[in-house]
């Protein structure tokens, strides 16, 4: 995995040359069942021992972090990130820059995914107002997830039924969006102009949507088939809902 950390940073706790050469050892003096016994029935597998995050240093415990997210084994994931966020978040902008967000911001996915709304919140607003990129940031130290901390902000919201408040982070993060090809605009249109239905904007809503039929894009700047799917029932889910239902009906002919 990328180190996205600097070197320096990986020492802070000290590593252990010795243990990890002689795990290394260990894992390639291990015989395959059957070398020397093939006659009989190889033992069961050893249950693995706890892992021991606290002896662990930051890359480390950066990279047990994404393992764990990769599988999608989020409460795991959260025991490295709780370490660094403890450990290491004293003076980390000034250490390491607002690319430190980065380890909010992972906390906040963990959280999202747990239904822990208000901790992803708290996290992805860390992330977003404690660790911004400035002019003055240098290119090796800028929070590359700056952006995104501001969308996920108003996803959290929307999923929290704070439907106004969300629709000012979606707008804030149209006006100042992630990089291409960082975040699905399809995704996020969707995303948004169901936040404007729910909010009592429907008008604002439609015209989202419609943007995406409208699109002259090609290739792969084209909205999918899935996509536009998705948007049409977010226009009929708009439709069905409406205060008014002869209205809504007519406006839809």
């Amino acid at each position: 995995m990328t180190t996205l950390l600097p070197h320096r940073a990986r020492l802070t706790r000290g590593c252990r040359p010795a243990l990890l050469l002689s795990a290394s050892l260990l894992a390639l003096c291990h015989l395959a069942p059957g070398t020397l016994r093939a006659q009989q029935p190889a033992p069961a597998a050893p249950a693995a021992a706890p892992v021991n995050y606290e002896e662990m240093d930051l890359q480390e415990l950066f990279e047990k972090a994404g393992e764990h997210m990769e599988s999608a084994n989020w409460e795991e994931a959260l025991k490295p990130l709780n370490i660094i966020i403890k450990d290491f978040s004293e003076g980390a902008m000034e250490e390491y820059g607002p690319m430190f967000g980065v380890m909010y911001y992972r906390r906040g996915f963990c959280y999202k995914n747990l239904k822990r709304f208000d901790e992803a919140l708290a996290d992805y607003e860390t992330c977003y107002k404690t660790y911004p990129n400035t002019p003055a940031t240098p290119p090796g130290k800028k929070n590359p997830v700056f952006e995104l901390a501001r969308l996920e902000m108003g996803i959290i919201k929307q999923a929290m039924g704070k439907y106004e408040e969300a629709l000012v982070d979606y707008e804030a993060f149209a006006a100042a969006p992630a990089p291409a090809g960082t975040y699905d605009d399809v995704a996020f249109r969707i995303q948004a102009a169901a936040c404007y239905t729910k909010a009592g904007k429907a008008e604002r809503g439609r015209q989202l949507i419609e943007q995406l039929f409208k699109s002259p894009a090609t290739g792969a700047g084209a909205p999918r088939p899935d996509s536009l799917m998705r948007a049409l029932l977010t226009l009929i889910d708009d439709w069905t809902s409406a205060a008014d239902p002869a209205a809504a009906a007519k406006e839809a002919h």
